[in-house]
């Protein structure tokens, strides 16, 4: 199960359900044990949030009988040399495989085929290099890794893939949903002003006030969660959210 901290509450207990030996049965089927089934296999999970703090005790004690931590690339800077080259030939296998399907295609010409099943991704010295001195941390990992790796496949140059590429925001460690959405339900109220959102989340860093609106609008799991809490729809705080970034935006223009 990939993201297991993105899961809403409600889901965590049907899961703990589940895992604790209950059987399960097709929606429809409640009863007719013809349908029905016990999980009695191996859970493996993984997140990057702390999970301590998301995913309830009883359902965390199940997952956590062996837990592996995975180093950042940063940590891995050694390994650039084999990774690289690894996600390389991976890229080059998928190309390989899109080229030969696209062989029987009557509308390709033969000149355009054997372009694409040429076009090879090859790694120098130099673009290893730099690509181990990227802050991959906050720009994705290994799937940020694999998503320059795969514009340097289409003809780009190492830096151009890097300055491409999207820097995530960071998670505030000590923030919980129901502080996001204490925060956000003091900045929707009729009236609400800087100052209100401020006291809400005082307990908190201090960035998290100038950061909270931007987590909600590139973070779309935690928008969701959060407007679950709220009982929005995500649509609607999505909205509210922008409305509230445009008039913030105005009120600090100088006259």
């Amino acid at each position: 199960m990939d993201e297991i901290g993105d899961l809403v509450p409600n889901l965590q207990s049907k899961l703990l359900l589940v895992l604790s030996g209950a059987e399960v049965f097709r929606l429809g089927a409640e009863g007719n044990h013809e349908y029905g089934f016990i999980f009695n296999g191996v859970t493996i999970a993984a997140t990057w949030r702390d999970v301590t703090k998301l995913v309830r005790s009883d359902l965390l004690s199940r997952l956590s009988d062996y837990e592996l931590t995975m180093p950042s690339l940063e940590e891995r800077i050694d390994d650039f040399p084999l990774l690289a080259p690894l996600v390389a030939a991976e890229i080059n296998r998928s190309a390989d495989l899109r080229a030969s399907r696209l062989k029987g295609v009557t509308h390709i010409n033969q000149s355009t085929h054997q372009f694409l099943a040429a076009r090879r991704l090859t790694l120098t010295e130099a673009d290893i290099t730099a690509l181990a001195r990227h802050p991959w941390s906050r720009t994705g990992e290994l799937r940020g890794l694999r998503q320059a790796l795969q514009r340097m496949f289409r003809g780009l140059r190492v830096q151009e893939a890097l300055e491409l590429q999207p820097c995530c925001v960071a998670e505030p460690a000590s923030v919980s949903v129901d502080e996001l959405a204490r925060g956000v339900a003091a900045l929707l109220e009729p009236g609400g002003t800087p100052a209100g959102f401020a006291k809400c989340v005082k307990r908190v860093e201090h960035r998290i006030r100038e950061s909270i609106v931007e987590l909600l609008t590139t973070d779309s799991a935690e928008l969701v969660r959060v407007a679950q809490r709220l009982k929005l729809s995500p649509d609607r705080l999505r909205a509210q959210l922008s409305d509230l970034k445009r008039i913030r935006q105005r009120q600090s223009r100088p006259d």
